[in-house]
């Protein structure tokens, strides 16, 4: 068996994981888009050369002015965007700091109210055990143990019965005349049909054997449903005699210790309710700041749109555009040099372009398994089945699971149902309990069984 605790454990690795993952592309994009940058502007610089070889002195002043006031423009607008994503790295950092302090805190509370659990699991299995001895418990729980046996019989015998109704009349239903008989009433006080027609089904009837078919085959569908009442009735009995042997467990549990440690644990409860609230609100807030932060590496930020525009406006425009094709057209030494090396900075920034976009898109397939298994992880916490109560057999692989989510080979509900599927609570002396419920009787009802919550 593996703990909660431990299976938690796991998700918070994975989500560290994914967070890595997408802080590294992050910064990969940063370093590339930084890269494409020195690239434009070392473009912008070799038409700068370019210009003062092919034009005349005032003219290309007037053209390197140009640029030269362009290029200031670009890096005001590119410290700006600097400033911004470092104030926007801050508060990512800061909202981490406080989920992790929030983690912790629960953590502590979730011990706690754990701790209170299986004090109060000890002391009332102490008191059952006890009651278990009383005669009139002893005799309560053999009148519900032989209801419940007789329940089950009576059951098994309306299955059996509805079975053979469905196996055994299959030839009766396949009967072409017979079920025309069958149906029209024949051989019973609602058959009202006379004359010709009455004759030629009472010849019908003689000629298969109608009367003792007929009786066969209302046995046979008659019968289950006698069997079905009488299982229901059985049942119900057995179900009050349970009861009664419930009503009896949960008054001896009515001690005023254990109802003090009930109310300890809702308190202790509430308090990891109010904690989960400020983490998801946290987790959230962190949500929202790394789409801030994807704005910023996809260049869709109002700064980096600005620069961007700017700065292929600057190496696209027309003066400079005919001023290449016009070098690229002569046969100059010096020429030549500076279109070789403006054809190869512009074949390095398509280059990164590309790499941006591939970048970008590996950015929104990280960040969408992010909101995945973070969301997988709020669903975990709510449900507590990190509580130290909580286990999941010992062939549960976690890990396996998370990988596919991450791969994008699963989704996260089809995830979260082998988790739910697989997930079970054990209290230390009552063992495990059955249904969904964190712990059987939520001890706030007296009992250990299925029905509460905290």
């Amino acid at each position: 068996m593996i703990n909660g605790k431990d299976q938690l454990a796991i998700i918070d690795e994975h989500i560290a994981t994914a967070r890595s993952s997408i802080d590294a592309i992050h910064r990969r994009l940063e370093s590339v888009r930084q890269r494409l940058t020195e690239i434009r502007n070392q473009i912008a610089e070799q038409f700068r050369r370019l210009a003062q070889f092919r034009l005349d002195e005032l003219t290309a002043n007037r053209l390197i002015a140009h640029l030269d006031d362009t290029d200031r423009a670009i890096v005001n607008l590119l410290e700006r965007r600097s400033m911004e994503l470092s104030r926007l790295e801050s508060e990512i950092q800061q909202e981490l700091a406080r989920q992790s302090s929030l983690k912790s805190e629960r953590e502590e509370a979730v011990r706690r109210r754990d701790e209170l659990v299986t004090r109060v699991d000890r002391q009332g299995a102490d008191i059952l055990v006890h009651l278990g001895g009383l005669d009139a418990y002893q005799t309560q729980e053999k009148i519900a143990r032989e209801a419940t046996a007789r329940a089950e019989r009576a059951e098994s015998k309306a299955a059996r019965a509805e079975a053979d109704r469905e196996e055994k009349g299959t030839p009766y239903r396949e009967d072409a005349l017979f079920m025309y008989l069958w149906k029209r009433r024949f051989l019973t006080s609602d058959y009202t049909v006379g004359g010709l027609t009455r004759a030629m089904d009472g010849w019908i009837a003689k000629l298969i054997n109608y009367s003792e078919s007929r009786r066969n085959y209302f046995l046979l569908t008659e019968l289950p449903l006698r069997l079905r009442e009488h299982a229901e009735r059985q049942k119900a009995i057995a179900a009050q005699e349970s009861q009664k042997l419930r009503d009896m467990e949960d008054q001896a549990l009515q001690v005023e210790d254990i109802l003090r440690k009930k109310e300890a644990i809702q308190a202790a409860q509430k308090e990891i309710d109010e904690i989960e609230k400020q983490i998801e609100e946290a987790e959230k807030r962190y949500e929202i700041l790394l789409g801030k932060r994807s704005s910023y590496s996809s260049a869709s930020d109002e700064l980096s749109r600005q620069a961007i525009q700017l700065q292929v406006s600057e190496i696209k425009n027309d003066n400079l555009a005919n001023l290449y094709r016009e070098a690229k057209a002569t046969g100059r030494p010096d020429d030549d040099v500076i279109v070789s090396s403006i054809r190869d900075l512009m074949d390095e920034e398509q280059f990164l372009s590309a790499e941006i976009k591939n970048l970008q898109s590996d950015l929104r397939r990280q960040r969408d398994s992010f909101q995945e298994i973070e969301e997988l992880r709020r669903r975990f916490r709510r449900s507590h089945y990190d509580s130290g109560h909580s286990y999941f057999p010992g062939g549960f692989e976690m890990g396996a699971l998370l990988a596919m989510l991450m791969s994008g080979r699963a989704s996260g509900g089809d995830i979260w149902g082998r988790i739910g599927r697989k997930q079970q609570f054990r209290l230390p002396r009552h063992g495990p309990t059955t249904g969904k419920e964190p712990f059987p009787g939520g001890f706030g009802s007296g009992g250990f069984r299925t029905g509460g919550g905290f």
